[in-house]
């Protein structure tokens, strides 16, 4: 991949989360408007109301799509901003994680479930979100020992 893909850009990363927010607002309005819209189908222009009902739910349809395809944005860009990756300033990263975050706290992203995996991967002793018993629990020492030992024979 291109070098300049990866450098972050505060101003654009900005641009992106205005964007995204006007995108909600828009959609939003819109949604205020299909039940009008459907009202007018059927009185102003004489439709029947099975077709005023069918034109509403399959509006309704596309509003929960298209809002759901834009607050996934918001709560991918939050995740984005857990990782440090919009902007080299971390108050910005935090700014905008904090405001955007919709779907689970932020707070959650930068402490737990973003830093630790990403530090220890594959690690099942350092997993954040569901710790396992400490490694007295499962015999770990022991266990190693007794290969060790088998290993010496």
């Amino acid at each position: 991949m291109p070098k300049h893909l990866h450098e972050k850009n505060t101003f654009k990363a900005l641009l992106y989360v205005f964007r995204d927010i006007f995108c909600a607002v828009v959609v939003y309005k819109l949604g205020w408007m299909i039940d009008p819209f459907a009202k007018a189908l059927v009185e102003n222009y004489g439709l029947s109301s099975n077709v005023g009902t069918v034109a509403k739910w399959a509006l309704w349809a596309l509003y929960w799509h298209t809002q759901g395809v834009i607050l996934a944005g918001w709560w991918c860009m939050a995740h984005e901003a857990g990782h440090g990756s919009l902007s080299n300033h971390s108050w910005v990263n935090h700014l905008i994680g904090y405001s955007m975050h919709t779907v689970c706290p932020f707070l959650c992203f930068i402490s737990l479930s973003t830093t630790r995996p990403i530090v220890h991967p594959r690690s099942l002793l350092c997993l954040a979100l569901h710790p396992p018993r400490p490694p007295q629990g499962y015999h770990v020492h022991r266990a190693r020992r007794e290969l060790r030992s088998q290993d010496a024979q």
